[in-house]
């Protein structure tokens, strides 16, 4: 189908401008990709890129000597597999979700007011968390979250109420994110203005063999989950349990970045 050919066109074969205009529709050409699927798959395709972003996150916090992951990260990953398996109802979490929700929302506008101090301190912990945890837990939150809202359960922010599947945004994010930190880690000079300059920097970012490894990556988990039976979701877990989504040497220096 299109919208499937063209979530999964080989990017290094890509044009410039075709790269340009890939990477700025990203999340509309997953969406479409996996318009047809069911949530089953919609989550699985989340949660094998985001396992590989969690283990080169792992990875350069211990090269760093830093606190690794935090608790309701760990727990966040651990439940959504469950879910995705069977083993657990999204009414069971929905307490755990609703709070890691709040943790993240407390986060990004500030402050601890709006979340619980004993989950945080239980779940977050004092250790001061790089922004790229801060990135898998709301991108396991939301996910929760949504499980919860599909499920008829409990959802105390209203932006959340009405969600009817699960959203694959999380792993656009993440590539956004990512993208910046490749034009650091390969070494391109960066440009903030709008222009000419910018699209050059882009150019050399998209060209460069780290990312266009990065891209091909996301694109085999995803093709992976849309052909995945439920049968095969233990084995997938396992199997991705300590693949990455850089490669090893980049790992400390992404957690500086």
């Amino acid at each position: 189908k299109p919208a499937v050919m063209e979530l999964f066109r080989d990017f290094s074969t890509l044009s410039p401008g075709e790269r340009h205009s890939w990477c700025a529709g990203f999340y509309g050409i997953v969406q479409s990709a996996f318009r047809e699927q069911d949530d089953n798959r919609r989550l699985l395709g989340n949660l094998l890129v985001l396992e590989r972003y969690l283990h080169t996150l792992e990875q350069g916090l211990g090269e760093r000597k830093k606190a690794g992951p935090s608790p309701g990260l760990r727990q966040a990953v651990e439940l959504l597999w469950s879910c995705l398996e069977g083993h657990t109802s999204p009414l069971d979490f929905q307490d755990f979700a609703n709070d890691l929700d709040a943790c993240v929302f407390a986060h990004n506008v500030g402050g601890q007011e709006a979340a619980s101090q004993e989950f945080w301190d239980r779940q977050i912990g004092e250790a001061q968390r790089t922004a790229y945890e801060w990135l898998a837990l709301e991108w396991a939150a939301s996910l929760l979250m949504e499980l919860v809202s599909i499920a008829g359960g409990r959802v105390d922010d209203p932006d959340k109420e009405a969600i009817s599947q699960v959203d694959l945004y999380g792993i656009c994010d993440m590539l956004d994110i990512l993208e910046d930190a490749c034009t650091e880690l390969a070494g391109i000079s960066v440009c903030t203005e709008q222009g000419s300059r910018y699209k050059e920097m882009a150019d050399q970012v998209y060209a460069a063999p780290l990312f266009q490894q990065l891209v091909a990556g996301i694109q085999d988990d995803l093709k992976t989950a849309i052909a995945a039976l439920p049968e095969e979701y233990a084995a997938l877990r396992e199997a991705y349990s300590s693949r990455t989504i850089l490669p090893a040497q980049y790992a400390a220096a992404l957690v500086e970045y």
